[in-house]
């Protein structure tokens, strides 16, 4: 049948590059539309023949890359072509490669290594919440015998003032065995070591007695233990979040490496060479298709961050900072600190829309929503400063206070600005009118070295040294 296919130049016979195993190919749309039975075939196979090209083409990328474990399948994708597999075996309609066979084998074996590990971590986990149970019995055994003790110093007081001051020593010995407790149950349990800090707080103001700064600080610790959900050791540096749920890392320092990961777990989904020395900042479109990067070596680079494609590239020379977008997602603009230039790009074609020069070494940028206005800050600057983008102009100047402005963003909505600076205050500015003036102000110990706004245009938050994050309304 093939013969007489290729004699009527329906078909063309080959041999396949990798395997020299012979291949045959349709060479005329005649016989998929005339030849009913084979487009039948054709439909009942496409997707067992999609899942063999994405096996294909992942193995291929997968020895480019010399084995990388991170090229490997997981997952969903990687249950589908194990599926595939099983009905390949047991129809015996074809027979993979010995590259492909290897990329499946790895892909299931590092699969199989992972549950192992997480299983004996839940192991581990189901053992220590075991010890924790015997040490909250212990604790509370000590907390029951600090409350008879207590007791008995405040039955045993004679007169009204001794029963107040056995009363109050009662209350603060049991208020110190409440914060103990709350600072033993952190590892384990951070939301009961809430509850336990706030019981000796509630205690100790219900008495009149004075706020025990253990119960205060042992509050303070806990709440921040109890809102960290996942943390990735090892992993710091520029980051930032895709509307997609995903989150963008820069790799180790100077590896020029950036790594895309799971918003989930931290698991890492792509990683590729993004600059040729240090990665400084990374930067998502608010739509989170492209992923804008700058680095040491002078670039601003566009990513597809979905397939790791290189879009566009603005390439010259010193470090480059303050990645950003507007947000309809038409512009970024970035700071070439060392040329004290800050650079408008369009985002669709990479070309220049405007370069602003009268900022010495300009630190951070933020666009408004329509790219036609951006908020530089400077080094020496005192402040934040809007200028026209197309002409350079500048529109108007905002005083943080006589001190210098580290941060800035702008709201969804246009309408305010936030900014943090050297005096540790945090300043929200209202952008109407001709002027811009402080609506609210959050003083704070150290210096504030960060500001962002919050999506609903309602809310901002900072970041301060020492290290610690606030936000507000």
């Amino acid at each position: 049948m093939l013969t007489a296919l290729g004699n009527a130049r329906l078909v063309t016979f080959d041999r396949d590059p990798a395997t020299r195993a012979p291949t045959v190919e349709v060479a005329h749309e005649a016989l998929l539309t005339e030849w009913s039975l084979l487009r039948q075939w054709a439909d009942a196979a496409r997707e067992d023949l999609r899942t063999e090209h994405r096996l294909i083409t992942a193995a291929r990328d997968w020895e480019g890359a010399n084995r990388d474990p991170s090229f490997l399948a997981t997952g969903a994708r990687l249950d589908a072509l194990e599926r595939w597999s099983a009905r390949w075996a047991l129809s015996g309609d074809g027979a993979m490669t010995p590259l492909e066979r290897a990329y499946l084998d790895t892909s299931l074996l590092t699969r199989d290594v992972a549950r192992s590990q997480d299983q004996h971590r839940r192991e581990h986990e189901l053992l220590l919440e075991r010890r924790s149970v015997r040490r909250l019995r212990v604790a509370a055994l000590v907390l029951a015998v600090a409350v008879a003790v207590a007791g008995m110093t405040a039955l045993t007081a004679y007169g009204a003032s001794q029963r107040d001051r056995a009363e109050r020593e009662s209350v603060l010995a049991q208020s110190r065995a409440l914060a103990a407790g709350s600072a033993a149950s952190l590892v384990d349990d951070p939301e009961r070591g809430v509850l336990l800090a706030l019981e000796a707080l509630r205690m100790t103001s219900e008495a009149g007695a004075p706020v025990l700064p253990e119960a205060e600080e042992a509050l303070h610790t806990a709440v921040a233990a109890s809102r960290v959900q996942r943390t990735l050791p090892g992993v710091g540096g520029a980051l930032d979040w895709s509307a997609r749920g995903q989150l963008v890392t820069e790799g180790p320092e100077d590896s020029g490496l950036v790594e895309l990961r799971s918003g989930s777990d931290g698991a890492v989904l792509s990683s590729w060479p993004g600059h040729d020395t240090d990665v400084n900042d990374v930067a998502f479109s608010p739509d989170g298709t492209r992923l804008l990067t700058t680095g040491d070596d002078g670039a601003a680079r566009l990513w597809d961050p979905a397939t790791s494609r290189l879009v566009w590239e603005l390439v010259t020379t010193g470090h480059v900072w303050a990645p950003t977008f507007s947000g309809d997602g038409t512009r970024m603009a970035a700071s070439w600190e060392d040329e004290g230039v800050v650079r408008v790009v369009d985002v669709a074609t990479g070309a220049a829309v405007g370069e602003l020069r009268s900022v010495p070494r300009p630190f951070t940028t933020a666009l408004t929503h329509d790219g036609r206005h951006i908020v530089v800050t400077g080094d020496i600057d005192n402040g934040a400063d809007v200028y026209d983008v197309a002409t350079g102009a500048l529109v108007r100047s905002i005083d943080p206070g006589g001190r210098t402005a580290l941060e800035v963003d702008i709201s969804p909505d246009g309408q305010w600005l936030a900014t943090s600076g050297l005096d540790g205050r945090a300043r929200i500015w209202w952008r109407t009118g001709g002027g811009a003036a402080p609506c609210s102000a959050a003083r704070r110990s150290g210096t504030s070295t960060g500001a962002a706004t919050g999506p609903g245009s309602w809310s901002a938050a900072t970041t301060a040294s020492p290290a610690s994050s606030r936000w507000g309304r």
